[in-house]
């Protein structure tokens, strides 16, 4: 089940304390911009999606670009493997810099460490044996995006009951759907770490 993969290519909160600096002269715009913004990848990974499986069908690759590449030629193979890394680099480095800030300005941490520690995780899943690209951001996915979905989801409903400012924009408070959306995060993070054991 490729709940880490799916949830890796969602994970978006970091931009949204970038999207608040942007916007801060328009704080009304940006509820539309966090729709808008969660969309656009939905639609795009939709298309691409189905443009691959309608090209490439069974013989589907883990790297979907490869698989392109091997109906459609060497160019696709160039071409596919370019986006992909520009696509793959960019939110590496968005979620890196928030990752790093958060060890610098919350942790009091230096620049030096703060880099450190946000660069060396990924490299001790690679020196330990996972080296497959779908695998890593599978459980990076998973345990990442499965704890930020968590806290995400606590912060939002104490700051419902407890919060002392007037947001932007309000969600309804439904502790159901809290309960649900935590259950399936915490649910992935548990099946992501049973089958690595």
């Amino acid at each position: 089940m490729p709940f880490g993969v799916i949830l890796f290519a969602f994970l978006g909160a970091a931009a949204i304390p970038e999207m608040k600096v942007v916007l801060q002269n328009r704080k009304k715009d940006i509820k539309k911009a966090i729709i808008i913004g969660s969309l656009i990848p939905i639609v795009a990974y939709f298309i691409f999606a189905a443009i691959t499986v309608g090209v490439t069908g069974m013989n589907t690759t883990e790297i979907a670009t490869i698989g392109l590449g091997k109906v459609l030629g060497q160019n696709m193979i160039l071409f596919g493997n370019l986006f992909a890394i520009f696509a793959m680099s960019t939110s590496f480095l968005t979620l890196a810099l928030a990752l790093k800030w958060m060890f610098h300005y919350d942790y009091k941490l230096n620049n030096t460490l703060s880099w450190a520690l946000t660069c060396i995780i990924p490299l001790l899943l690679f020196l330990v044996g996972i080296k497959s690209f779908i695998k890593t951001i599978g459980i990076t996915g998973a345990i990442a995006g499965g704890l930020e979905g968590t806290l995400i989801i606590a912060m939002f409903m104490v700051a419902r009951k407890k919060g002392d400012r007037k947001p932007e924009y309000q969600l309804n408070r439904n502790l159901f759907i809290a309960i649900l959306l935590g259950l399936v995060y915490i649910g992935g993070i548990v099946y992501t770490i049973y089958n690595l054991i």
